[in-house]
């Protein structure tokens, strides 16, 4: 009985069928699958050449004893995947995975470590990831002090080591060739394209998800984008992350006071001081009249944290109205059901949840209104994150 020195277990191209591809101490291979085991002589089978490809780097030599072969995979399996890579000759983290034989969450995992990586290398040193804003409560009003900033309806963006990073961690510098880019400091803004209102148009910051050069100069000079920054992480060298947001404000401040003229589309937002709830509600309102997304209320006292917390809260303009709904049908995706409605000569399909509502809808011999709340109505009547709120009152009792 041959002693192997490694094993694995590979599917077969309609992944119906696993095969036995071994290597022994001696540095012999075979595979299970019919193909090696019918043919005379023997050739190595695509399952052999895909495992073998390692060999030639020294990733399995001959004589290596099992031992030795299972603390290089012990190495990637803990997470230790670059100096695995090394040790294999410069194998690719997705090669080294497919030679360990390893299962799709760890092959994923250091699929991961491996773009992140390459993020690192092409952005330089990233240190500091983005605060994400939870929902606003008027319970919030009671912890700290708070200060209110219009919410743009942009892509959330970092100005860092002369780059423009977004909220994935893309680098997206060369789709805004108007903005300035800032290499002396950190800057935390959102990139906006304001219509001849005044208001922000997402579509149109939507446009700039392309790398033809040619396409973004011409967009950059019709609809030029600004970086509205409200935070700052870094200056000079030094972070101020760990300090309050009323802080981190100040030293913003004063850095615009001094660069401001440098600074080509980048703008400081302005901030209105809350007093509670009642201030908040009376700023919503107001941005729902005006047409805008909402406010968003930030705690003064709060340091930068890098996830979704309540330090940063959002507050918006939603609007309610009812609908004639056109058609219905199920999705065939899970229980997935989604009606139709139609606006300004649009028809639209909206999620719908309720089960009840569902049965109503379906058994209705004659059309249907329901009520739908959503956040913002364009001029072709589509509407933004629009959600069921309920069927007519005398349909459902």
């Amino acid at each position: 009985m041959p002693e192997y020195a490694m094993q694995w277990e590979v599917e077969s191209s309609d992944g119906e069928r696993t095969y036995t591809v071994s290597v022994t101490k001696g540095g012999d291979w075979s595979c299970s699958c019919r193909g090696w085991t019918t043919h005379m002589p023997r050739r190595d089978c695509k399952h052999i050449k895909k495992q073998k490809a390692g060999n030639e780097v020294g990733l399995i030599r001959a004589g290596d004893s099992a031992q030795e072969v299972q603390n290089m995979v012990s190495k990637a399996e803990k997470g230790e995947a670059q100096k695995a890579i090394a040790a294999a000759g410069g194998l690719s983290a997705r090669q080294l995975m497919e030679q360990r034989g390893l299962d799709a969450a760890d092959a994923a995992r250091v699929k991961r470590e491996e773009v992140a990586a390459k993020k690192q290398v092409a952005l330089g040193k990233v240190r500091y990831g983005f605060q994400l804003a939870e929902t606003y409560e008027p319970e919030d009003m009671a912890r700290g002090k708070w200060v209110a900033e219009v919410k743009f309806d942009g892509e959330l963006g970092m100005l860092i080591d002369g780059h423009i990073i977004n909220r994935s961690g893309r680098d997206v510098t060369h789709r805004f060739p108007e903005i300035t880019k800032v290499d002396d400091a950190v800057l935390i803004g959102e990139l906006c394209v304001f219509g001849p209102d005044g208001l922000t148009l997402f579509n149109k910051i939507q446009e700039r998800n392309t790398d033809d050069a040619d396409k973004i100069r011409f967009i950059a000079m019709q609809t030029p984008a600004f970086f509205m920054v409200f935070d700052m992480l870094e200056y000079k060298g030094q972070s101020i992350a760990e300090q309050s947001f009323e802080m981190r404000r100040k030293t913003l401040e004063g850095y615009f006071k001094v660069y401001s003229k440098n600074l080509k589309n980048i703008r400081l937002v302005e901030q209105i001081p809350l007093s509670g709830d009642k201030d908040v509600q009376t700023l919503v309102n107001k941005m729902r009249e005006l047409g805008g997304e909402g406010i968003m209320v930030k705690n003064l006292n709060a340091p930068h944290i890098a996830r979704r917390g309540r330090g940063f809260v959002k507050a918006k303009t939603w609007q309610e109205r009812e609908f004639q709904i056109v058609r219905s049908e199920y999705t065939g995706i899970g229980d997935g059901f989604v009606i139709y409605i139609s606006n300004k000569g649009r028809e639209q399909r909206v999620n719908m949840g309720d089960r009840r509502m569902r049965a109503a809808v379906l058994a209705s011999k004659k059309p249907l209104s329901v009520e739908i709340k959503f956040l913002s109505e364009g001029e072709d009547g589509a509407l933004r994150f629009p959600s069921v709120r309920r069927l007519s009152s005398e349909i459902v009792r």
